[in-house]
């Protein structure tokens, strides 16, 4: 069976879309734990029963802010690996991340919410069910990705052939090694 989507669902994704952007703000401004449900309903512009109509808690919160993440990181990767120069997409996109992270509180958010998640189970669940383990470490001058598959525990051959697959792409769109300077004798 295949869905469509019709205008009107894509008009409530999309108002989801804006109100998880305005929920994002509200736990910027007043953090994870003390960002009430009325807070982020007042933050949304809705009233607290339309909004609750929206998220039926924070963890349905977390869950819907997870699974925008990892549809959007998806999204990105999808380009690196379509791309006809995945190398040189792959260094675009992570420019343009360090970018985006400069500007942004998300890693805040996130470390409020995985703090939350230690403490309180239904943050934790709501993690869980999307299999969220966030393992992509961006420094000033270099990307970390950890692989493995969460859902197993560990590493299984799903993680080995994404490396290898990586490693693979790089070697082809990397520039060939210079070759060493020759001596020039010193000029008397």
């Amino acid at each position: 069976m295949t869905f469509v989507a019709t205008a009107q669902d894509l008009r409530a994704e999309q108002r989801t879309l804006d109100i998880l952007a305005l929920v994002r703000v509200a736990f910027a401004e007043k953090g994870f734990d003390g960002a009430s449900m009325q807070d982020l309903a007042r933050a949304a512009g809705m009233s607290v029963g339309n909004f609750y109509r929206y998220f039926p808690s924070k963890a349905a919160i977390v869950e819907q802010l997870i699974a925008h993440d990892l549809a959007e990181m998806e999204g990105h990767f999808a380009e690196i690996m379509t791309s006809p120069f995945p190398l040189l997409t792959l260094k675009q996109q992570v420019a343009l991340q360090i970018q985006l992270h400069q500007e942004c509180v998300d890693g805040q958010i996130w470390a409020e919410i995985t703090a939350a998640a230690l403490r309180k189970p239904e943050i934790a669940q709501a993690a869980e069910r999307v299999q969220h383990h966030p393992d992509i470490l961006v420094r000033w001058n270099k990307v970390s990705l950890t692989l493995s598959t969460h859902d197993a525990s560990g590493i299984t051959e799903k993680d080995f052939a994404f490396a290898v697959d990586a490693d693979r792409m790089a070697a082809a769109h990397l520039p060939p090694p210079e070759a060493p300077a020759a001596e020039q004798a010193p000029q008397v």
